[in-house]
């Protein structure tokens, strides 16, 4: 093997595609938008702020994963965005609980912000898990 090979990603099931890389990107902060509005019209200001600053902050996110997918693999970059979309998501909970106007029936559980990251994850590496198996050598 060649030293001065480029660094490769690592073999994935998992492959880079525009539309379903930023068609995530922005199905998944698209209700930061739409929350952010309604908090604005409910005079909660934090909120609204938290929310604008939080998809700016993804889509730059992903933006950056995107113009980095030549060293890195689909998956690896998907992950290291949910869990930032995890982190804006807590935030904008634990905003909303304290600050939001709402009736009790709206109120968000805390377990909402981890489960669904757990959840997805465990989904990405079921897909993943074939690949990575038939990727280890036979002793």
């Amino acid at each position: 093997m060649n030293d001065l090979d480029p660094v490769q990603p690592r073999r994935s099931a998992s492959s880079w595609r525009s539309s379903a890389w930023f068609g995530s990107q922005v199905g998944s902060t698209l209700w930061m938008v739409l929350l952010g509005i309604v908090a604005a019209i409910k005079n909660d200001l934090q909120t609204a702020t938290i929310a604008v600053v939080g998809v700016a902050l993804l889509n730059l996110w992903g933006v950056m994963l995107w113009r980095q997918r030549r060293m890195c693999s689909m998956y690896a970059a998907l992950q290291r965005f949910l869990t930032l979309n995890t982190l804006v998501t807590a935030v904008l909970v634990f905003s909303l609980n304290r600050n939001g106007d709402l009736p009790s029936s709206l109120f968000l559980p805390y377990w909402v912000i981890a489960v669904p990251l757990g959840l997805m994850l465990m989904f990405f590496s079921l897909i993943e898990m074939p690949r990575n198996l038939s990727s280890i050598p036979a002793p």
